[in-house]
């Protein structure tokens, strides 16, 4: 119900709207892709929750009509050519949903359970009493459905149908379908509107007009009004006046509005009745038309156009003329066609080679093969949406590589290509959207088709949605995501930094770094334009990623950092400075070392490992052989032999050995721990001349010979 103001509307964004869908649509493929409590499945869902809140805070009720394949809001086709939207639609209707009705409130529970229902099948839900029954038992209060209504075209003893409490809607079946198709095209209802032939007329120029050749609405209204006239009681007169007018409509149909209604309508045997009503309102001349077409464009033959044939022979034998005549006579061109169409064997010519050999064999044996259960789910896996969107993908490049056309078809194309690559996206399909990408990029594509496509993939929208799926998807992903990443190039660069200024996953944060890295040279000077922001930590990981670029140009704008009020700033960028020997900074790092403020010292020296130079080697040294082992003094000279480690100088060993030869009363336990952290840092000074040390330290029982012992392990290890 809705709680506004009588008189007061707020239109639905329709923005938001569709994030909601898609996130909904992610949510359920997550739920048949992974298994029960999976993380990826409650990402989906958090996300859809705020989504749908953030969507319901101007909203009190929102009602999503739903046909075969498109959604309707406020009377409007919802972005008919998106085929998330449609996929979406398909699922709904499948389940027999005619309308989704939300409301605020939703709680995370009641979308676990809706996305639940949503994987479900037609004969399941059938099964526990249809789609209102399994919404009670589910528990969903915040969201309701409307089911469809499949009583409402039904055949009648009576002379008029009357609707339920709409007095103004009563007439014959075609009456009411000649007012919905009038309706529909915005005209006023007349007693012209019943006219089959203007209906007709509307339902071709609703045809002609689409941006696609999607006339499947068209096509099951008119198959419904068939098959409730075809199973109407016969001698009904207003249902055989009915029947007349639709075989009237069905001449003035083109030809390709005509040929998806009797293809769709008539292929099963219970339309048998239906059709042979129909067939009996067809003029001669459509008949012929019709069998042209079918002969034309060697399309299949479902049960009415035999029933055509059957219907000419029956005229042929009761009112066949002489040649002379002038009828339809045994050299009649279109009797010609007819039999050469369905003359013994010539169906073969409208059969693959390979699809007829397979029937030869099954006729052969008189018996159908039985097929296993993994052939079984191979076909049905064919029939998923995801596997038909990607074959229509694969359509579509080879059709624009071989005959791209003027530029409005290639733009038509493009348009269609660029829904795809957002469903793709949008259900993590990374491998077949960077085959498109690579493909439409290729020298024999168009230009039209390729710079429409790379305006897509290049803009804001679509490059924040592929980093949308790290967190979506998860690690399984990151590589193809980074494929992706590098197809798209340079546009990216400024994508990638905005999220790790906002990324609050270490995981992540590196991913996006490692990325921006890759890129090299293109990133630099994108990285340094941002070096004034204000985020210390986004300005930290900036650094990071300039020193990993390995270009010595960047120093010139890393040096107004060194005066930073942050000191992991001024941390990073000193060991930028140190690692390419920049005067100044080993200026500063020498001054830095002799300052006796409380750690002070303890601040720098492990900045020191950045630098080599005599001096501040002869500073270190200096440091590790002060008198004193007290807790303060001894972290201290821990931190000096990390950078002593790092350094990795020879010369410096025999002021270590001082160190391991030293003894003391009052502080023995620092002093061990102390030396300990120095065979440790053994490891990384030249091998040759360290094992012996280590072996002789080795052969004694503390807790020193025990580390020298793991330090000769690790040494051998790496030599191995």
């Amino acid at each position: 119900m809705d709680n506004r103001p009588s008189g007061m509307h707020i239109a639905v964004d329709t923005h938001m709207l569709s994030g909601l869908l898609i996130d909904l649509n992610i949510a359920r493929r997550n739920a048949r892709s992974y298994p029960k409590g999976h993380p990826i499945i409650l990402a989906s869902l958090q996300k859809v929750l705020s989504s749908y809140t953030l969507l319901m805070q101007s909203n009190s009720e929102i009602a999503i009509g739903v046909a075969r394949d498109m959604l309707m809001v406020e009377g409007t086709s919802f972005d008919k050519n998106n085929p998330v939207f449609r996929d979406f639609a398909r699922v709904l209707f499948e389940l027999g949903i005619a309308t989704l009705v939300l409301r605020p409130g939703v709680s995370l529970e009641e979308l676990r359970n809706f996305i639940l229902l949503l994987g479900l099948k037609r004969e399941e839900v059938h099964k526990h009493g249809g789609i209102e029954n399994l919404w009670l038992k589910a528990r969903i209060a915040t969201l309701s459905v409307r089911p469809v209504r499949y009583d409402l075209f039904t055949a009648t003893d009576e002379n008029t149908i009357v609707a339920e409490a709409r007095p103004d809607r009563e007439g014959t079946l075609w009456e009411r379908f000649a007012r919905h198709v009038q309706n529909s095209a915005g005209g006023e209802e007349s007693e012209e509107s019943f006219d089959p032939e203007l209906v007709a007329a509307i339902l071709n120029g609703q045809h002609d007009h689409r941006l696609r050749a999607d006339s499947s609405a068209d096509v099951d209204m008119l198959a419904d009004l068939a098959r409730h006239l075809g199973s109407a009681h016969a001698g009904d007169p207003a249902d055989e006046s009915s029947m007349g007018k639709l075989g009237t409509l069905v001449s003035r149909l083109n030809p390709e509005l005509r040929r998806q209604f009797l293809n769709s309508s008539f292929s099963g045997s219970n339309q048998s009745q239906a059709a042979q009503a129909l067939v009996a309102n067809l003029s001669t001349d459509t008949v012929l038309e019709i069998l042209e077409d079918v002969n034309t464009k060697r399309t299949s033959m479902p049960p009415v156009i035999m029933g055509m044939l059957q219907r000419l022979a029956e005229q042929g034998d009761q009112h066949r003329p002489s040649v002379g005549e002038g009828g339809i006579g045994a050299h009649d061109p279109d009797v010609e066609k007819i039999r050469t169409l369905f003359s013994e064997h010539v169906t073969e010519d409208f059969t693959p080679d390979e699809y007829q050999q397979k029937l030869n064999r099954i006729m052969a044996t008189a018996t159908l093969p039985r097929l296993q259960g993994e052939t079984v789910d191979e076909l049905m896996e064919t029939l998923q949406p995801h596997f038909v969107e990607s074959r229509i993908s694969e359509i579509i490049l080879q059709v624009v590589m071989a005959e791209p056309g003027d530029d409005g078809g290639v733009n038509s194309l493009a348009a269609y290509m660029g829904d795809l690559c957002g469903y793709f996206l949008e259900t993590g399909e990374y491998e077949k959207l960077l085959d498109v990408m690579r493909q439409s990029s290729e020298t024999g594509m168009p230009p039209a088709f390729g710079q429409a496509l790379g305006r897509l993939f290049s803009s804001r929208a679509f490059m924040q949605e592929i980093l949308n799926g790290l967190k979506i998807w998860g690690k399984p992903r990151f590589e193809q995501i980074r494929g992706i990443i590098l197809h798209i190039g340079e546009p990216f660069i400024a994508v990638l930094l905005d999220q790790l200024k906002e990324e609050s996953s270490m995981s992540l944060r590196r991913f996006i770094m490692d990325r921006v890295v890759e890129f090299g040279p293109l990133a630099r000077d994108a990285v340094i334009r941002r070096l004034s922001d204000n985020k210390w930590y986004f300005l930290r990981n900036l650094l990071i990623i300039l020193r990993s670029m390995n270009d010595p140009s960047i120093l010139d704008h890393l040096r107004p950092l060194t005066g930073h009020d942050n000191p992991h700033v001024r941390h990073e960028v000193f060991k930028i400075l140190l690692h390419y020997q920049d005067s100044s900074a080993e200026e500063q790092l020498l001054r830095d070392l002799d300052n006796p403020a409380p750690g002070g010292q303890l601040a720098v020296v492990p900045l020191a490992a950045a630098c080599a130079s005599p001096a501040v080697l002869k500073k270190l040294v200096a440091m590790l052989n002060r008198t004193g082992f007290s807790a303060g003094d001894c972290e201290l000279k821990s931190a000096v032999v990390k950078a002593l480690g790092e350094i990795g100088k020879a010369e410096v060993l025999p002021e270590l050995a001082k160190v391991l030869g030293s003894s003391s009363m009052l502080h023995s336990k620092q002093l061990a721990r102390l030396k300990e952290e120095l065979v440790h840092s053994l490891e990384y000074y030249p091998h040759q001349i360290v094992v012996p040390i280590l072996q002789r330290l080795a052969s004694g029982k503390d807790e020193v010979a025990r580390q020298a012992a793991v330090t000769l392990q690790k040494i051998k290890g790496r030599q191995l």
